[in-house]
């Protein structure tokens, strides 16, 4: 190649690459705000050391980043790691080693809890989200490691603050005046056990019937003539005396007939 190609050559990649930092340098279009994403486990497996990769460990430089019990991690550059547990020494043996040998050493000896990190990037103003938290819950069970996440903490630009947890579908429960935030399904969380939001709508509970009202022992029977019988009586000389006030109308009709 011509020494003319090879300075275009490097004008043109000189430009791509200040192209893409002003581009990361970019501010988010209106009416859109970056999130300070923050994510941290609640306890380290007994017997087992966590980490994050590929991440990026602000102290070290390093992709492996090493995860402590309560530990706050604020992903870098657009990183979304996976999360794993390993013997703490195939842990330690990781420090120094380059990306493609820490893939390896991590499919030989270690469980991945998580798929990758449910990182937010920005979200809509009108979420009131400027920072998120995630917790999370990581088993080592039949030789196998899941992740759960426990609870998500929220705070707006104004001091805001609350939390939050996520469903069955992989949503995200926000609490008012927070949300909504983007679903978690595909991160790789165990979400069958997760508590679905309580329903919007309120149940009525059935009024008691008062103890005072009373329901009459029977029904008194339907009429059906010009003389009601009523219910019955012990008293002889009572039903005969309404027997022949009965009669008495049928007696005279049959003396005029005559």
């Amino acid at each position: 190649m011509s020494r003319p190609w090879i300075a275009l050559a490097a004008l043109a990649l000189s430009l791509t690459l200040t192209a893409d930092l002003a581009w990361a340098d970019l501010p988010p279009p209106p009416g859109v705000r970056r999130v300070d994403y923050i994510f941290q486990i609640d306890a380290v497996p007994e017997g087992y050391a966590a980490i994050a990769f590929p991440g990026y460990d602000l102290n070290t430089g390093a992709s492996v980043v090493s995860l402590q019990a309560s530990a706050e991690v604020r992903s870098v550059q657009g990183y979304t790691p996976g999360i794993y547990v390993l013997p703490p020494a195939d842990a330690a043996a990781l420090a120094g080693k380059s990306d493609d040998a820490v893939r390896e050493l991590l499919d030989a000896r270690a469980l991945r809890c998580l798929q990758q990190i449910p990182r937010v990037f920005q979200v809509a103003e009108s979420t009131r989200i400027a920072t998120m938290t995630d917790v999370i819950h990581l088993e080592v069970k039949d030789s196998t490691c899941q992740a759960t996440l426990v609870v998500t903490r929220y705070e707006g630009p104004d001091g805001e603050r609350g939390e939050g947890g996520v469903d069955t579908r992989g949503e995200r429960t926000p609490p008012a005046p927070f949300g909504p935030a983007p679903n978690v399904a595909d991160a790789g969380f165990v979400l069958a056990n997760a508590a679905a939001p309580a329903p919007a709508a309120t149940q009525v509970a059935s009024t008691p019937e008062p103890a005072s009202t009373a329901k009459p022992a029977s029904t008194p029977p339907p009429t059906t003539g010009t003389c009601a019988v009523g219910p019955a009586d012990d008293r002889t000389a009572a039903l005969a005396l309404l027997l022949l006030a009965c009669a008495a109308p049928r007696r005279r009709r049959g003396a005029s007939r005559r």
